[in-house]
């Protein structure tokens, strides 16, 4: 009975050891989900800039090409 009692003891003291350890692995999923997040909105922000920086030089060339023009 003692031998049943010792095994139920290390399953239980298992169970927790994984327990443990599944969290922890969710924790980092969370971080680097959020990481990814930020890569993510700073890539489109930096990406979105120069877009418009492209944009506007275009623009700004066109009109003086026409003010030359005039």
């Amino acid at each position: 009975m003692s031998n049943l009692q010792s095994e139920i003891e290390a399953l239980k003291d298992e169970i927790a050891e994984l327990k443990k350890s599944d969290r922890r692995k969710n924790k980092s999923i969370m971080e680097s989900t959020a990481l990814g997040t930020i890569f993510v909105i700073v890539l489109a922000l930096i990406i979105g800039c120069a877009g418009g920086y492209a944009i506007g030089k275009d623009v700004n060339q066109q009109r003086s090409v026409t003010l030359n023009l005039q």
